[in-house]
């Protein structure tokens, strides 16, 4: 069976994304010990090890591959949603931010119209947190504050509450 070396994305603070391979100095292994640093060769780069993992779980990433990326559909809060599209490592998204989708993909990754409306209308709440954060409040006292609008507003569901966010913006036009 194949092995590749598996990094989680979230790990790394350089912009590494998995199944990279990693030549990196002591900062590193100083900042991840889980990742065994065996001795360093003469160049006085460290090689870091990895967990194993089969190849067969490695999530696909081609452009063929693309509209196979959904966002998930039994996400029910505002910080579950805040995590699928800011966090990398959600199962639904392949393991990467729904950013990251849309550089490397487009729109081809939500190629059916169900997908494009399903993802407009978690972009109108993403857009919310976003601009609460630009406001100057932390992105989890703005994900409570919208969590807490969209119980009190009387919403039911996270379409229900980006749909009443829309309203609410058009009433302020």
């Amino acid at each position: 069976m194949a092995k590749l070396v598996h990094i989680e994305d979230n790990q790394l603070s350089r912009g590494i994304n998995a199944y990279d391979s990693i030549d990196t100095g002591a900062e590193t292994s100083a900042a991840f010990p889980s990742l065994r640093a065996p001795e360093a060769p003469s160049n006085g780069v460290t090689h870091l090890r990895a967990m194993e993992v089969d190849a067969d779980s490695r999530p696909e990433t081609s452009n063929t591959e693309a509209s196979s990326v959904m966002l998930s559909k039994d996400t029910s809060t505002i910080r579950e949603l805040w995590i699928e599209w800011m966090v990398e490592g959600s199962r639904s998204t392949k393991f990467m931010t729904v950013a990251v989708l849309n550089d490397k993909f487009k729109t081809k990754w939500r190629s059916h119209q169900k997908d494009r409306t399903f993802y407009s209308r978690r972009l109108v709440i993403i857009r919310a947190v976003q601009a609460l954060i630009n406001d100057g409040k932390s992105w989890d006292d703005a994900i409570n504050h919208c969590q807490t609008e969209l119980q009190s507003s009387g919403c039911r569901s996270l379409n229900g509450y980006s749909l009443f966010l829309s309203k609410k913006a058009k009433s302020l036009e």
